[in-house]
């Protein structure tokens, strides 16, 4: 936080804040504190370490900067995955031999998903339904919003109806959440992780948030 403070004149909180968020999203399932029992210590209920934050602070304290300095280390390794997918894909175009080429065509898939699945990048905008087909598939991750009222906005869209009610309720990473559909099938999250850093100023929060949303149950989580 020093170091990038000496840098920016981002403030320290909102660096913090985007710090905190990459730590979680590198930890991500690997560790948490157990649900409590009669033998030991713990909580009570499984606690992973995901982090819903929003920095509030006015306009010019170079809030995007704090987030892109705090979450450079997850940037970084989003475009790591993206690159090790191109390759694999180079690998399959350039192949000469057909038999081995058709080989590579029925494993590139499954390799992509596997090597997709290490990103601690989740998309900022995706539908409710290829958000947890997407998380099904063993994505998990941080979110991060240069601006929070374009995030949510986007969770309140008509065609977005349930985002909001879904999010809140994976907030606490339950050990099943189940969804099917017509035409995507059933399928199975098991303990979903996200966390969420964005960043906003007060005037839009007191523009936009209505009593119903401070006491619903996305906002304080």
């Amino acid at each position: 936080v020093e170091s990038i403070c000496s840098n920016t004149a981002a403030h320290q909180l909102s660096i913090l804040g985007s710090l905190l968020t990459t730590a979680s999203a590198f930890i991500n399932k690997r560790y948490y504190i157990p649900e409590i029992t009669f033998e030991e210590d713990g909580y009570f209920q499984r606690l992973y370490c995901n982090l819903w934050i929003i920095a509030v602070a006015p306009s010019g304290l170079f809030k995007s900067t704090a987030l892109a300095k705090g979450a450079r280390l997850a940037f970084e390794k989003s475009e790591s995955v993206c690159n090790s997918i191109d390759k694999a894909r180079e690998a399959v175009k350039n192949q000469s031999d057909p038999k081995v080429k058709k080989q590579l065509k029925e494993d590139l898939e499954d390799l992509e998903l596997s090597i997709s699945t290490q990103d601690v990048l989740l998309p900022n905008r995706m539908s409710p339904e290829a958000l947890l087909e997407y998380m099904a598939q063993g994505h998990n991750g941080a979110v991060y919003a240069n601006e929070i009222g374009g995030f949510i906005k986007n969770l309140q869209k008509p065609g977005n109806y349930d985002m909001m009610a879904i999010y809140t309720e994976i907030f606490d990473c339950p050990s099943v959440y189940r969804y099917k559909t017509r035409t995507q099938g059933d399928h199975a999250l098991r303990y979903p992780f996200i966390s969420i850093f964005g960043v906003s100023t007060l005037r839009w929060l007191n523009d936009a948030l209505s009593e119903k949303d401070v006491f619903g149950g996305f906002y304080p989580r």
